[in-house]
C-alpha cells in the first residue's frame, strides 16, 4: 500500500539524519494519510484480505510518524497509547502464523501436497512487509533523543519496551518462515512426483469404492484411466509436473529470501 511506503520512506530519511528529505517525505506521507481518511470505506474496497489485515498496523505506524515529527509538542502517553495498539496486532499476528502452521487446510491441497497459492504468498509477502518497516521504527525510537530546547523533553520509548516489541517482529518473522519450510519439506517428500502424474492421467491414488458400487465404480475409473493415458504421453506428463513441483518450490524459496534487516 501506498501509506506504508511513505511511512517507510520517512523513517528512513529520519533514521539517517536527511531532514531535507525527511521533511518531503513527511508532506507525501500526510497527504496520503488525509487521503485515506477521508475515503476509507472505497479503499478498504480495492484491498485483499492480506492488506486489509496490515491495513490497521499501517494507519498505526503513519499515525506514529506523525507524532515523532511534532516532537514534545504532543504528550508522551498518545505515543504509549499506539505502542499498545502495535503490541497487540503483532501479538494476533504471530497467534495467526502458529495457527496457519499448524493447521494443514491453510492453502490448497492437490493429490494430498499443501501446495501454496497465490493468496498463501500474498500473504507472506505483505506480512513481512509490514514487520520490515515495524523494524526501522524501532530503529529509530531507539536511537538517543535530541535534545528537546525550547519544546521540552522529546517523546521517545524505554529500552525495555523497544525490545518487547523487536522480540514479538522476530518470532512473527519466524513463524512465518517455519510455516513456508513445512510447506517446502511436504513438496519435496519421496513420492510426490509420483502423485502428481497419478493424478494427471486419472489413476486411483487410493483403492476403495461406496459399497454396492464397486465393481462398476471400478469399471469406469479403469476405462477413465485408459483413456486419458491413450491422450497423454506418460512421460511429457511427468517433465510438466516435475517444472511445476520447481515452480511451488521456487515461490516458496522467495518468501524464505525474505529476511527483517535490522536497522541501526
Amino acid at each position: 500500500m501506498a501509506l506504508l511506503d511513505h511511512v517507510a520512506t520517512y523513517l528512513k530519511q529520519e533514521l539517517a539524519a536527511l531532514p531535507a528529505t525527511a521533511g518531503k517525505a513527511f508532506e507525501s506521507l500526510q497527504a496520503s494519510k488525509q487521503r485515506l481518511e477521508q475515503s476509507q470505506d472505497v479503499i478498504k474496497d480495492e484491498l485483499t484480505s492480506a492488506e486489509l489485515e496490515n491495513w490497521e498496523c499501517h494507519r498505526i505506524l503513519a499515525d506514529v510518524a506523525v507524532l515523532l515529527q511534532q516532537g514534545s509538542s504532543v504528550r508522551q502517553n498518545e505515543l504509549d497509547d499506539l505502542v499498545t495498539e502495535l503490541q497487540q496486532w503483532l501479538s494476533s499476528q504471530l497467534a495467526k502464523s502458529k495457527n496457519e502452521a499448524e493447521d494443514t487446510r491453510d492453502g490448497q491441497t492437490v493429490a494430498g501436497i499443501h501446495v501454496p497459492t497465490w493468496d498463501y504468498l500474498h500473504g507472506r509477502y505483505t506480512r513481512l512487509e509490514t514487520l520490515q518497516v515495524l523494524s526501522i521504527f524501532l530503529a529509530l525510537l531507539g536511537k538517543k533523543p535530541k535534545s528537546g530546547g525550547k519544546k521540552g523533553k522529546a517523546i521517545t520509548l524505554s529500552k525495555e519496551k523497544i525490545a518487547e516489541i523487536q522480540v514479538l517482529v522476530s518470532q512473527a518473522e519466524e513463524e512465518i518462515q517455519d510455516g513456508v519450510k513445512k510447506i517446502k519439506e511436504g513438496i519435496n517428500a519421496p513420492g510426490v512426483l509420483g502423485k502428481l502424474v497419478d493424478l494427471g492421467l486419472g489413476r486411483t491414488v487410493m483403492g476403495g469404492s461406496e459399497e454396492g458400487n464397486g465393481d462398476r465404480d471400478d469399471h469406469d475409473t479403469r476405462a477413465l484411466e485408459q483413456e486419458i493415458e491413450e491422450l497423454c504421453d506418460e512421460a511429457s506428463l511427468e517433465s510438466l509436473c516435475g517444472r511445476l513441483k520447481e515452480s511451488w518450490e521456487d515461490a516458496l524459496d522467495g518468501v524464505l529470501a525474505v529476511r527483517i534487516k535490522s536497522f541501526k
